[in-house]
């Protein structure tokens, strides 16, 4: 069972405090007891007088945190459009998965293109795509030879 939690309120006085004292994320222990098996863990855009503060892998933080205090895996989004973005999350031990939205809405196609940019060989494509597979993988090398050794 997952559930996407989207309850942190940005409430600004002084300073933006995203995990306020009101904010301590004790529900979701209650979650993990219920049996929720991940939690999609996302921000802001509750309340009407909250101020988010936006920019790359923005809401990380908060699913890094329920997943070390909790211990419940999380599934981190927010601005995260890069595959090196997601390797280093789930690398860092800071999400369990990473969902990618906006991404996908201009390039469907954006698994794909990322996995055969880490040369990725186990990415499954669909049959009709195989052909532009291809052309995308010698595309990759051709660029990777006109750039030389990195």
């Amino acid at each position: 069972m997952s559930r996407r939690d989207c309850d942190f309120r940005w409430r600004c006085s002084r300073r933006c405090v995203p995990f306020g004292r009101d904010n301590v994320p004790c529900r979701r222990g209650a979650l993990k007891r219920a049996g929720a098996d991940v939690l999609d863990v996302s921000t802001g855009q509750t309340v009407a007088d909250q101020r988010p503060v936006y920019g790359r892998m923005w809401q990380t933080p908060f699913a890094d945190r329920i997943r070390n205090e909790i211990g419940i895996p999380t599934i981190a989004v927010g601005n995260i459009f890069e595959a090196d973005h997601v390797n280093s999350i789930i690398a860092a031990g800071r999400a369990d998965l990473c969902a990618l939205a906006r991404p996908h809405l201009s390039n469907p196609a954006w698994t794909l293109s990322a996995a055969a940019e880490q040369k990725f060989q186990e990415q499954c494509w669909p049959e009709p795509y195989l052909s532009g597979k291809a052309q995308l993988e010698r595309n990759l090398e051709r660029a990777a030879q006109a750039v030389g050794p990195v």
